[in-house]
């Protein structure tokens, strides 16, 4: 498959380690440039004679750095030492999503991170029958861990498939599924308790 999805687009398509150390590579340019520091950077993939963005962001220090998915070794750790937030990619799963909510606590201990200081997401999409849960129905039946602070403002957004705003539920008809309902992230999607 990896060669395939390379092959496919015309592109180089690099091994799975090797697109984890760019992604790294990746987030240390962009910190060192949203620092305003003014320095090259020498890495095994990217070479600059230095880090510029002008202007600077809004956001300070830094604008947020979301880094999704669940691996254990390496996307964890990246999370851990790097993400402002994380999107673990477990939901349903409580089980699951607890291990790997663990795992990231001990690459923070292991890194002196605060482990508090990430903010933890997770994507859901709930497919429903005609007829059956509403939108208000599956918020209810969410376990508290991943509950939306105000669940609320999910219930004002329930039929705004197009017009919803980052961390709305909506519900809506999908073509050959029935009802769909999506909880989305940033900041107002529903966090993970950790």
């Amino acid at each position: 498959m990896e060669r395939t999805r390379g092959a496919r687009s015309g592109r180089p398509f690099p091994p799975v380690a090797e697109r984890f150390e760019r992604l790294e590579e990746a987030l240390q340019i962009v910190l060192q440039m949203w620092s305003g520091k003014r320095a090259p950077y020498q890495g095994k993939h990217y070479q600059l004679a230095e880090t510029l963005n002008s202007p600077q962001p809004l956001t300070q220090p830094h604008p947020p750095i979301l880094i999704g998915g669940s691996g254990e070794k390496k996307t964890l750790r990246l999370v851990a030492q790097y993400a402002d937030a994380c999107n673990l990619f477990a939901a349903p799963d409580m089980d699951v999503i607890r291990h790997k909510l663990d795992v990231l606590k001990a690459h923070c201990e292991h890194l002196g991170r605060d482990y508090a200081m990430i903010e933890k997401t997770t994507l859901g999409t709930a497919w429903l029958a005609p007829g059956h849960m509403s939108a208000a129905d599956v918020i209810r039946t969410l376990p508290a861990a991943v509950q939306h602070r105000h669940p609320a403002s999910y219930l004002q957004h329930a039929q705004c498939p197009r017009d919803c705003t980052p961390g709305d539920i909506w519900q809506g008809d999908h073509p050959g599924s029935g009802r769909v309902i999506s909880l989305g992230w940033p900041r107002t999607g529903f966090e993970l308790a950790g």
